[in-house]
């Protein structure tokens, strides 16, 4: 399925995003979908870690997660650290 069907059927769907793809702010065709479909996407910065390692990094970072989805608007990319540091992406604020 193309990027940007997925992306608009899951932003309908209220759903938020958590991908290891790196493209996803790189490739013109996904941006433009991600940023159409106002996206909230939470990027793992470490594409080649383990199941266990993206986890835990999810775990240390859901209290900040829970925090900009609650504060912030969409559209946006927020990388996460493996140490589960959050760092807004695209658009930068």
């Amino acid at each position: 399925m193309w990027d940007g069907r997925w992306i608009r059927e899951v932003t309908t769907r209220g759903w938020i995003i958590l991908t290891r793809d790196k493209n996803i702010r790189r490739n013109p065709l996904e941006r433009a979908a991600f940023l159409s479909a106002r996206a909230r996407v939470f990027n793992i910065r470490n594409g080649g870690a383990s199941a266990a390692a993206v986890a835990l990094a999810i775990d240390l970072a859901a209290t900040q997660m829970h925090k900009v989805i609650r504060t912030q608007s969409a559209p946006y990319i927020v990388g996460v650290s493996m140490s589960g540091k959050l760092t807004f992406i695209d658009p930068a604020r």
